[in-house]
């Protein structure tokens, strides 16, 4: 009989305890920083590829940049920028593909963009970002762009 008294008394504040201890939860989870590996800094230093010919007629790539934007325990976030203008009477719609490369001009890995379209006559720059794998994230040495498939 006391045993069942005294879980009436105990089970009505179960509710209280368990909030109070998910809200001192959210508060040391707040107050720590992001997991990065031992040693490595959050670089996000934009890193320029050099543009390249992409055999579209009367399109021309601008500027291709990319850098590390999150580096987390088992992957990092590579985003990129593109920047296309079109010499054309109209728009151009493409797709790419960036690669990225370690030292030895191996592909670690590589994605493939939506369909991206560039008004006739404007400039345009699309984002996007990559996942890759750890530890071949920390080998990218450089990046190239192609495009994979265009519409006139």
């Amino acid at each position: 009989m006391k045993a069942s008294r005294a879980a009436g008394v105990l089970l009505p504040g179960l509710p209280l305890i368990g909030a109070a201890l998910f809200l001192l939860y959210l508060s040391s989870v707040q107050n720590t920083p992001p997991t990065f590996e031992t040693g490595i800094e959050n670089n996000t230093e934009n890193q320029r590829s050099t543009p390249t010919s992409l055999n579209v007629p009367n399109l021309e790539l601008i500027d291709f940049e990319y850098w590390v934007s999150i580096k987390a325990e088992f992957w990092w976030r590579y985003a990129y920028r593109l920047e296309f203008r079109s010499k054309s009477h109209n728009s151009k719609e493409v797709r790419a593909s960036i690669k990225y490369i370690d030292s030895d001009g191996a592909v670690i890995d590589s994605t493939t963009t939506n369909i991206l379209t560039i008004p006739a006559g404007e400039e345009k720059s699309f984002t996007g970002h990559s996942l890759i794998g750890l530890p071949g994230a920390k080998e990218v040495e450089d990046a190239e762009v192609s495009i994979i498939k265009y519409e006139r």
